[in-house]
């Protein structure tokens, strides 16, 4: 069944190719931020010209629904914006909030875009420019030795893998969804070539990497993909097939790999302590400061809004910002921004549950594929927001993209087909 080619949908469909020509662009800011580092005005761009876009969207656009989704979003939104005047530095709250909204953003306007299963040809397309463009910014990052490379420590000819040495999360990302193409629409060869050829470098990279957080996202999202599809039997399959290239091809990688894990011994060591990690103590500092021994205007808003540098454990981690997301929310809105922020995610689960029960259009199968894509993509932000996530752009707009392509693609509507 297919829509009518209507302005409508022809307007959506121009809307979604102009997501992901940003979310190409997006990397290539990435890229440029790391070869110029941080004082790099790169972020400020790219920042201005996705909300120059988000406003022409709002101005010119009426595709938003009065849903819960959309209200807990623009609420969640709305107070960490209120927050910023009572900042002692609202330069550093509105640049890091500004990074922190844009996912919310790219979620509600494609969730609210007509079904069209057409959308997915330009997911394909920019996921695979995205591991690309990993892939050959680690070459010229090793030609010739740019970029960001902070597990070296003065080490000679050390091998770089881009993106601040190790930060593959967009490229982890990508590879998740290259599953569902495979098993929900008729790749030709060349589709299907390029998921494997893609799917075993971003692998490789990502061990080469040595990065925990890389390295789950990649092995949780498309463990839960397909767990949540119900193919677990497959992801079997598949992973014996795509391991044996990966050992085949160990005598390229395999010296690089034991460079970059003689540098990172002390995580992965059997002495690895965990309470010496600035992440792990974090918790506790701002727990106790703004919950059990805090004043009730800290406790309910919190201390300074996205603007943590030195404010925390007595400032004894310098201008290091707080990574686990949850706390940083914490810290930075209280405990009501942290509810607010839980809320956000039940109801985006409970709106996926909803269309998921009621659609009465997709076949069982292409529902299942949906639902495992939409919940790997849900359990995996959660889980690696105990990492740290809520600053990186590209990966997490990557991930509220995908969440909100589901929720647009599970309406009783008719579904233009994915094969034209």
């Amino acid at each position: 069944m297919m829509l009518p080619k209507s302005k409508y949908y022809n307007r959506s469909i121009n809307i979604f190719k102009n997501i992901n020509i940003l979310l190409g662009l997006s990397v290539l800011f990435d890229v440029g931020y790391y070869l110029q580092g941080e004082d790099s005005i790169l972020p400020i761009f790219r920042g201005i010209l996705f909300y120059i876009y988000f406003i022409y969207i709002f101005i010119y656009y009426k595709i938003f629904s009065a849903s819960n989704l959309t209200r807990i979003t623009f609420l969640l939104i709305f107070y960490w914006l209120a927050l910023v005047p009572f900042s002692s530095d609202m330069v550093v709250s509105v640049n890091f909030i500004s990074k922190a909204i844009i996912p919310f953003l790219f979620l509600l306007i494609v969730s609210n875009l007509p079904p069209s299963f057409v959308y997915f040809k330009y997911i394909f397309k920019s996921f695979s420019f995205i591991i690309i463009v990993s892939i050959i910014f680690a070459f010229l990052s090793n030609v010739f030795g740019i970029g960001n490379a902070s597990y070296a420590k003065g080490v000679e000819d050390f091998v770089r893998v881009g993106f601040g040495d190790a930060k593959l999360y967009a490229q982890a990302i990508a590879v998740v969804v290259f599953p569902f193409f495979w098993f929900s629409f008729k790749l030709t060869k060349k589709q299907k070539y390029i998921i494997i050829f893609l799917s075993i470098a971003a692998i490789i990279f990502s061990l080469i990497s040595v990065r925990r957080t890389t390295l789950i996202i990649l092995g949780l999202g498309s463990l839960l993909f397909f767990y949540f599809s119900g193919k677990i039997y497959s992801y079997m399959k598949i992973g014996v097939a795509i391991l044996i290239p990966v050992i085949l091809s160990l005598p390229l990688w395999l010296p690089i790999f034991e460079e970059r894990m003689e540098l990172r011994k002390s995580t992965f060591s059997a002495e690895y302590d965990i309470e010496s990690e600035a992440r792990y103590q974090e918790i506790f500092y701002v727990f106790n400061e703004g919950v059990v021994n805090s004043n009730i205007t800290r406790f309910f808003f919190g201390e300074e809004i996205f603007n943590s540098q030195g404010k925390y454990g007595g400032g004894v981690y310098g201008d290091r910002k707080l990574h686990i997301d949850y706390i940083n929310i914490l810290f930075s809105s209280g405990i009501i921004g942290l509810f607010l922020y839980f809320v956000f995610y039940i109801v985006l689960y409970r709106t996926f549950i909803n269309l998921y029960r009621n659609n009465q259009t997709l076949p069982k199968a292409q529902l299942k594929n949906l639902k495992g894509l939409f919940l790997s993509f849900f359990c995996t932000s959660l889980f690696i927001s105990l990492s740290g996530q809520m600053y990186e752009i590209t990966f997490r707009s990557m991930i509220f993209i995908i969440m909100g392509l589901v929720l647009c693609n599970l309406k009783n509507k008719n579904i233009k087909s994915s094969n034209e």
